[in-house]
């Protein structure tokens, strides 16, 4: 409303200001339209004067906007003819400009839907501007999160990095643990084989022990019977030996040997003797 207050304002001083012969002339005659209509036209006015330039670009561009809206099947020279008899009522020079009812009707659903189309402009930007401002601070406030997440993002990713690089060289480690534990079992396998051949061995051993054993406690059996024959055979022949016939015998059969060998020496009859 008070935008179209200070228009008509704006309208009412223009035309004060401005003084147009034409304008003046056709105003003192009410009952030529065609002349008013002829210098109410926009081709009519001299585009060279500024205060006329003024005039059509602040009154018939706004006013004469809105009636094209509301009814786009008028005549341009009727559009204008009306917006001019309009501006002319706010001025000295309106007095035979007088409106005739269906003009009166028309200015006033003009003007009423001019000003429900302003408010409805003013409400509608405002509560666009509104939305728009209320997006705009979703999407600062969404950037500022996505930001944030992009960080998260990107410090996880390097975590991640970080992690398979440890995951690599600890595979690295399993590796050479692998292959030490690889070597381990083969050297294992080796000991194994060892301790089961000396267990082999061992086992040989056994049993070349107990026949060992098995031998000498023959050859002691053995011994021992030959010792018993031997007892047997002392005490049976001892008593023949000490008998006086025994060493009667025994020193003819010396004597036969010493006189069997003549030539002999000393030597080998002591080496006779002694044998």
């Amino acid at each position: 409303m008070s935008m179209l207050v200070l228009m008509f304002v704006l309208l009412v001083w223009v035309f004060r200001v401005c003084q147009f012969p034409g304008c003046i002339a056709t105003s003192t005659n009410s009952k030529d339209t065609t002349a008013f209509s002829a210098h109410a036209d926009q081709k009519s006015f001299n585009l060279t004067d500024t205060r006329s330039a003024i005039v059509i670009f602040s009154c018939l561009t706004p006013v004469g906007g809105h009636i094209n809206l509301v009814f786009p099947s008028a005549n341009s020279e009727q559009v204008s003819c009306l917006v001019w008899k309009i501006a002319f009522m706010f001025t000295p020079y309106s007095d035979g400009l007088k409106l005739n009812p269906f003009e009166t009707f028309m200015m006033v659903i003009v003007g009423s839907l001019i000003i429900v189309i302003v408010t409805l402009q003013s409400q509608i930007l405002r509560k666009y501007q509104k939305a728009i401002l209320t997006w705009r601070r979703r999407i600062s406030t969404q950037d500022s999160t996505i930001k944030q997440q992009q960080l998260m993002i990107d410090n996880h990713l390097s975590v991640m990095k970080e992690q398979a690089h440890v995951m690599a060289n600890q595979h690295d480690t399993i590796e050479s643990q692998a292959k030490i534990i690889l070597e381990e079992t083969n050297f294992a396998e080796t000991q194994n084989r060892y301790v089961e051949l000396i267990e082999s061995n061992n086992a040989i051993l056994d049993q070349t022990i107990k026949h060992q054993k098995d031998t000498i406690g023959y050859q002691n059996e053995s011994m021992n019977t030959q010792e018993r024959c031997l007892t047997e055979l002392l005490r049976f022949i001892q008593p023949q030996i000490e008998s006086d016939s025994f060493r009667e015998s025994w020193n003819e059969l010396i004597r036969i040997m010493e006189d069997s060998s003549p030539s002999s020496n000393s030597g080998s009859d002591t080496d006779t003797e002694n044998e």
